[in-house]
């Protein structure tokens, strides 16, 4: 029996396209997130992004600012073993 007779054939493909997806948010999210923010609020998002993902949406709508010291923005960093100050440098 050949090694690759029952795997999907890998030669003889063409790339025919790419795909790319952009779910913004919604037009005042971020504007929101202030206002309630200033009001006392805590602001908490859930996702099932990736952290990375979940990092750059927050960004967006002002739930990470970067006068927060207490939140860490690159998740990549903190997996490698830095510290929370080295990761947020």
């Amino acid at each position: 029996m050949e090694k690759d007779k029952y795997n999907f054939p890998m030669d003889g493909l063409c790339l025919i396209g790419l795909v790319s997806l952009n779910d913004p948010p919604k037009r005042f999210v971020a504007h929101s997130v202030t206002k309630v923010r200033r009001a006392g609020i805590k602001v908490i998002m859930v996702t099932g992004d990736q952290p990375v993902t979940a990092a750059a949406i927050a960004k967006k709508v002002n739930i990470i600012t970067p006068d927060d010291p207490k939140i860490i923005v690159n998740v990549d960093l903190i997996e490698a073993g830095m510290s929370k100050a080295e990761a947020f440098e």
